[in-house]
């Protein structure tokens, strides 16, 4: 059955949603590299097995089968902690909560694999060159290490998101099991009566319950938000999948939450400095833009709400 360009419209969406989902930030890299490391080295172990049980050829010493295993799970842990710990601090805002999502990983899984390759076929190349006497150029070690690198490596790589995405998962849920009880506590507090609870909505069943004047910014990215809140002093963070416009249609009541660009929000109490087309936060200390379009509203507001900030 042929595909007609309505229906490849409607899959390509559904992939970019599906590569667009949110996902909790990986905690603990080097469990994750660990996991990288040891699957390659058992996946490995188990090829070399077979190789020494059942191959006639004679050359093939236990030696040679253990430093090949042992310098390709060396490549592979290198690999991996260039992944989890170099390009995040070589890149930190693309690494940011609000940024984590299924592409993100699925990039990195790929860029890893990778990696892994170049630096596999590189060990050949050098070993087999210069050390072994036998002639290879890199792109024929290139060649045949691309199948066996990407075979390899894809399990270990699965098992470990997997399983580090589990773990965040649970901590997520023990936190958000955490703030509920506090949020409960503040129920018990005095209130001012023109206070009260609101919930931000989602497409999913992930949803955010707190008083509006805990907001701080919120940051649209396509069908979803960031949300910087504060409890308790504490700086908190959340990703809903909604739209910004929808949030503002919630908000409409609260004149200190303005819209102040397309994709921005902000507590207008919360800005410790607004000169020109940006503003910046007191906590966190955040610079964010200000668009034409909305800044008179901002100033007006501010003026509304009795709140000038330094300019």
């Amino acid at each position: 059955m042929k595909l007609n360009r309505k229906s490849l419209a409607i899959i390509l969406e559904n992939v970019r949603g599906w590569l667009k989902q949110p996902l909790p930030p990986l905690r603990n890299q080097w469990k994750f590299a660990a996991i990288v490391t040891a699957g390659v080295f058992l996946i490995l172990s188990i090829i070399s097995y077979f190789i020494l049980e059942f191959t006639p050829v004679s050359d093939i010493s236990f030696a040679r089968v253990a430093r090949f295993v042992g310098f390709h799970t060396l490549i592979a842990a290198v690999s991996s902690c260039v992944v989890v710990y170099l390009l995040p601090l070589l890149f930190p805002r693309a690494f940011g909560s609000a940024h984590s999502t299924k592409g993100q990983f699925l990039s990195l899984a790929v860029f890893l694999l990778f990696l892994s390759w170049l630096g596999i076929s590189l060990y050949d190349y050098v070993l087999l060159s210069h050390y072994m006497n036998t002639p290879i150029s890199f792109y024929k070690a290139l060649y045949s290490n691309s199948l066996i690198v990407y075979m390899v490596g894809f399990l270990p790589v699965y098992v470990g998101f997997y399983w580090l995405k589990n773990r965040s998962l649970r901590t997520v849920l023990h936190e958000t099991a955490s703030q509920n009880e506090k949020l409960a506590f503040r129920l018990q507090k005095e209130v001012p009566k023109e206070q009260s609870l609101i919930t931000l909505p989602s497409a999913t069943k992930d949803t955010l319950t707190l008083f509006p004047h805990e907001l701080v910014y919120l940051e649209s990215s396509d069908n979803y938000v960031h949300i910087a809140y504060k409890v308790n002093d504490a700086v908190l963070q959340k990703t809903l999948r909604v739209t910004l416009r929808q949030v503002e249609d919630v908000l409409r009541d609260y004149p200190f939450l303005v819209r102040c660009h397309r994709a921005f929000m902000v507590n207008i109490y919360c800005v410790a400095n607004l000169k020109g087309l940006k503003l910046w936060l007191r906590v966190p200390p955040v610079e964010i833009p200000i668009s034409k379009t909305y800044r008179a509203h901002l100033v007006e507001q501010m003026k509304i709400t009795d709140y000038s900030p330094q300019k």
